[in-house]
């Protein structure tokens, strides 16, 4: 049976994804770029482009005409790795992954987040690390990247979305000060996540004492855009 604790220790994301058929394309969409975010040393500087654009258009700064030209731009030109030789089928993988996450129009949000996180799984299996192992230990080698990544992006899920198993907190709105929204609104834009503590800090100062919220803002992470956290403070979706 599904409750509170399954979702804490969940390491299935594709599964964990069912549960949130109805988020929002923001949130979505934000998931899908720290996914891609991950694969980033198995792309070139024009696919990161298009990572930092499907961002962009999450938050609003830009409009969907002008992603769908960045992504062109990027699948047509996606420059080239630097550092170690990147297996091909990575290339491919993770250029797909940009691909799906910078997507608009054609299908779903959350089909398109899903496809993208599936496929930045498969770009980790068939990376360098698999590429190095013996022929005889590539099976293994790829199984125990898959479960790492599935790991990593089911972590990624747990700081974007509140458990859907727990109920709903509601920010008091002394919470709300221009301190604390300042805080926010930076970490948020700025990607600023070494302010996390500082905004548990603020937080707690002004009252606080939902553990939930305090303890998630102090901990090791990952902490990525979106995070639910900062997002209850700005009242974002």
């Amino acid at each position: 049976m599904r409750d509170a604790g399954w979702w804490l220790e969940c390491d299935a994301p594709e599964t964990m994804l069912n549960r949130l058929r109805e988020a929002s394309q923001r949130k979505l969409r934000l998931y899908g770029a720290a996914c891609c975010r991950r694969i980033t040393d198995l792309l070139g500087p024009g696919a990161r482009r298009a990572i930092e654009a499907a961002e962009r258009f999450a938050a609003g700064a830009i409009t969907a005409a002008e992603l769908k030209t960045i992504r062109q731009q990027a699948l047509a030109r996606p420059g080239t790795p630097k550092g170690e030789d990147i297996p091909q089928l990575a290339r491919q993988e993770a250029l797909a992954a940009v691909g799906h996450v910078s997507q608009v129009g054609k299908q779903t949000c959350w089909g398109s987040v899903r496809l993208a996180a599936r496929s930045a799984v498969e770009a980790v299996a068939h990376g360098p690390t698999w590429a190095a192992a013996a022929i005889s230990d590539r099976v293994d080698v790829c199984d125990r990247l898959r479960q790492g990544e599935r790991r990593a992006q089911a972590d990624l899920l747990r700081d974007i979305f509140p458990n859907p198993f727990s109920p709903p907190i509601t920010p008091d709105p002394a919470w709300q000060t221009p301190l604390i929204l300042d805080l926010a609104r930076r970490i948020t834009d700025e990607g600023d996540i070494a302010g996390l503590p500082i905004l548990a800090d603020a937080l707690e100062e002004a009252g606080c004492d939902n553990h939930e919220i305090l303890d998630h803002l102090r901990s090791p992470g990952p902490h990525v855009r979106g995070c639910r956290a900062v997002d209850l403070i700005l009242g974002k979706n």
